[in-house]
């Protein structure tokens, strides 16, 4: 079973503390779940997320909504990407290449993946430059 870092600081962040209880809840078990992978982006269904939490599935879509935009939900595909997730939980390069291992492995939208760029250039450029790892463009997530 993986761990993960959980900042005590997320009950002081202003986005968290302008959600209502059911959004808190499930914006830490979106950050905390066993399908939670290393980079955020995972496939799981609303009513997964209801099982294991204890929401009323039809509540769970306009809740998903309600966390935008540190969370984005990809309705069809039933995935959902925890945007901050990377660049909270990357410590290590084993990490990180663990992460776009996990991005490279799965069929995943073509804007998700520009996004996932897009929005984690920071960590991707460094960690590119300190450890070159010789990805194909799918694979590397377009770095």
């Amino acid at each position: 079973m993986p761990e993960r870092g959980f900042s005590t600081e997320f009950w002081a962040e202003p986005f968290v503390q302008n959600l209502p209880a059911q959004g808190k809840l499930l914006l830490a078990y979106l950050k905390t779940n066993a399908h939670c992978n290393q980079a955020g982006v995972y496939t799981i269904t609303p009513s997964t997320i209801a099982f294991e939490t204890g929401l009323s599935p039809a509540e769970i879509p306009d809740l998903l909504r309600s966390l935008e935009p540190e969370v984005v939900w990809y309705r069809e595909e039933n995935i959902v990407w925890v945007k901050p997730f990377f660049e909270e939980q990357a410590k290590s390069s084993k990490f990180i290449a663990s992460a776009l291992s996990i991005i490279a492995r799965n069929r995943l939208p073509e804007d998700l993946l520009e996004d996932f760029q897009e929005y984690n250039s920071r960590i991707l450029a460094k960690i590119t430059s300190d450890y070159p790892i010789g990805l194909t463009k799918r694979e590397c997530v377009a770095i």
